[in-house]
């Protein structure tokens, strides 16, 4: 139940639990004795595909180190975490060596993990001494991307390895509906599409290669009644990812006429909800930004730039920008 229950947050998590709906597919639709077969042909297909789509759309430039290295610039940014770099992080963003082998090898595992289900399938000794350094670093991976991104895919994805824990078998009864998955997989493949296909595709933000090194992120500052300015993670996400994403979404509200009603209706109600215990006057728009250094040995935090400052509401329904 504490697994399952998790299929309900695809509306607002996207892309994040795409094992759970097949899980339970797996569970209603095949024999009892087939399950764990079937759970690994679901994780072959869904960290190849993953692996696929990145070669696919990218070619291999995407495992430059230089683009983990961005990508956890992005992510610091976001997190509001470029003040507080974890030791990790700091490794990947000096060392362009380990950011090099980190993606090579995380591309090398998605798209050999089917290697996990022939093994079981075929019982073939060799294969099967493969199995468990790719379950490993199965494991290790997710590990890293929650320590690099703060992204939590462990909870989604890492109970399916239960199916390592028991014999794996490959029966007739369950070959109808592994068919199914393996076509559901190929047609997300075939067409052409952004990566937003759940729960059989990659979400096309992993997939992308990032040419940046100058990394630029709109956030909001909340202002307190006493005047100091506060950081601020929007812990409600939206189906539009328009909350927690702010940076990503702040040109299309703009554009769109509805930045003004997200600030002055949505998010003083938003922080009243979130934080009882403080009094809000208003929000800075700043632009946060992180500097890579060109040959990917360091980066800088330079100081956050203040693009404007709203008030909230006043009890008459007036607002004001100053």
């Amino acid at each position: 139940m504490l697994y399952f229950a998790r299929v309900r947050t695809h509306g607002l998590v996207h892309n994040k639990a795409d094992t759970v709906p097949w899980v339970l597919a797996i569970f209603c639709w095949v024999p009892h004795g087939q399950c764990a077969g079937a759970c690994q042909l679901l994780l072959s297909l869904a960290y190849a595909s993953s692996g696929f789509l990145k070669v696919r759309k990218q070619g291999f430039s995407w495992a430059d180190g230089k683009n983990l290295q961005r990508m956890v610039g992005q992510f610091l940014l976001e997190l509001n975490m470029e003040d507080c770099v974890t030791p990790l992080q700091r490794l990947v963003m000096e060392r362009p060596w380990v950011a090099s082998v980190a993606q090579k090898t995380v591309l090398a595992f998605e798209c050999s993990f089917p290697v996990v289900w022939w093994a079981a399938c075929h019982q073939s000794a060799l294969l099967d001494s493969m199995k468990w350094p790719i379950v490993l670093f199965g494991a290790l991976f997710h590990l890293g991307c929650y320590m690099l991104f703060s992204i939590d895919f462990i909870r989604f994805w890492f109970p399916t390895y239960w199916c390592f824990l028991v014999d794996a078998k490959c029966g007739t009864t369950a070959e109808p509906f592994c068919v199914f998955m393996m076509a559901a997989f190929a047609v997300a493949h075939v067409r052409v599409h952004s990566g937003e296909h759940w729960p059989n595709s990659s979400f096309d933000l992993y997939n992308a290669v990032h040419k940046e090194d100058h990394l630029r992120y709109m956030t909001l500052r909340p202002i307190t009644s006493d005047g100091k300015r506060i950081k601020f993670d929007l812990s409600v996400c939206s189906s539009s990812g328009a909350t927690r994403s702010f940076g990503y979404h702040y040109e299309r509200l703009k554009a769109e006429g509805d930045l003004d009603e997200f600030l002055t209706s949505f998010l003083p109600h938003l922080l009243k909800a979130e934080r009882e215990d403080k009094d809000f006057v208003g929000v800075a728009l700043v632009e946060t930004r992180v500097i890579l250094d060109a040959h990917g040995t360091g980066f800088s935090v330079p100081t956050e730039r203040t693009l404007e400052v709203r008030r909230f509401p006043n009890p008459h329904g007036h607002t004001n920008t100053y």
